[in-house]
């Protein structure tokens, strides 16, 4: 397959970018980018699997090759698209799917365990949970399973 070429998308990490990386940025986060070019096959030396976000997060198993976007970087402009994303639970920043989260019974928010001080193990143990707001404003309970 001697000089046999194909157009590639350029994907970034997000500290090769103007923005950076940034906190809720997950460790296998890329921009998909505007930027393509045309490669020889024979420069190929393998490949991975890039996904959106929310393909992403319904692997049941990732793999070493998998990766996700959520991002859109535009390389002339140093522009991302969207330009924002919902955020979540009391520390109001975007999804990060390295963190783990817990949905909220009551008003059907996510939050980070480390900010609510729960466990990896305590969280496994209850089937519904109710966030501070949810708890005073209707005196709901944690329920073990």
């Amino acid at each position: 397959m001697k000089n046999v070429k194909i157009r590639a998308r350029w994907y970034y990490w997000p500290e090769d970018t103007i923005q950076g990386r940034r906190f809720f940025h997950g460790l296998r986060e890329l921009f998909l980018s505007d930027h393509s070019e045309d490669h020889y096959v024979e420069c190929i030396n393998g490949k991975c699997n890039v996904r959106a976000l929310d393909e992403y997060q319904e692997l049941d198993l990732v793999m070493d090759d998998d990766y996700f976007w959520r991002f859109q970087y535009i390389r002339n402009e140093g522009k991302l698209i969207p330009e924002s994303v919902e955020v979540f639970c009391i520390c109001e920043t975007p999804l990060n799917p390295d963190l783990r989260m817990i949905l909220c019974d009551g008003c059907q928010d996510w939050f980070h365990l480390y900010c609510i001080n729960m466990s990896l193990e305590e969280s496994t143990r209850i089937s519904h949970y109710y966030c501070g707001t949810c708890r005073s404003a209707n005196r709901h309970h944690h329920i073990l399973v």
